[in-house]
């Protein structure tokens, strides 16, 4: 089973999670199809620290889509202000799809009430977000509810990815493409 992700790509979003997670996928081959959109209607978005330029889409069909995927960085800030940026990830949330998200993603989810009271979620913070859903176990870097799959800082970056294909395609099929991309037999 081939999948295709979106990629919500609002300016400076966190250069790292974006190419990291993105390049892990794209290595995995599960995914037929990768777009960028920008609900800012910017065919050319740079991330927060001017090492990724990505050409994006203005407009997209849900309907053609898997999972969709949130950088954090600086792009989550923009993110929370985005209505066109909130109608997208709402529109994957109302589809049941998977919705991956890291850093202060998960957090601007949580200010618009897009995380499932059932749902945990694990995110970026420096202590001052109280949200009940948030996990703040600091041992906790990856998390998934349901079909939300959460990380918590650009360090974590190459764990989400993994971590989320074991949970899409099995830990089976995520260690054997570590091991693979790792050198080993």
């Amino acid at each position: 089973m081939k999948l295709k992700l979106l990629a919500l790509t609002l300016s400076k979003f966190q250069d790292l999670e974006m190419v990291g997670l993105l390049s892990i996928f794209k290595a995995s081959q599960k995914f037929e199809k990768i777009d960028f959109y920008s609900p800012e209607n910017k065919d050319l978005v740079t991330g927060q620290f001017d090492i990724a330029n990505i050409k994006t889409i203005t407009s997209f069909d849900v309907n053609h889509y898997d999972v969709l995927f949130i950088p954090g960085g600086f792009g989550a800030k923009l993110l929370r202000n985005s209505k066109e940026g909130i109608d997208c990830v709402k529109q994957f949330i109302e589809k049941d799809k998977w919705v991956i998200a890291i850093c202060d993603a998960p957090n601007a989810l949580a200010d618009h009430n897009l995380i499932a009271k059932n749902q945990k979620y694990i995110s970026w913070s420096d202590g001052d977000i109280k949200d009940p859903k948030r996990i703040t176990d600091f041992n906790t870097h990856v998390f998934h509810s349901g079909k939300l799959i959460t990380g918590r800082c650009p360090v974590v970056t190459l764990d989400l990815a993994f971590y989320s294909l074991a949970v899409i395609f099995g830990k089976s099929f995520s260690e054997e493409l570590k091991i693979k991309l790792m050198g080993k037999k």
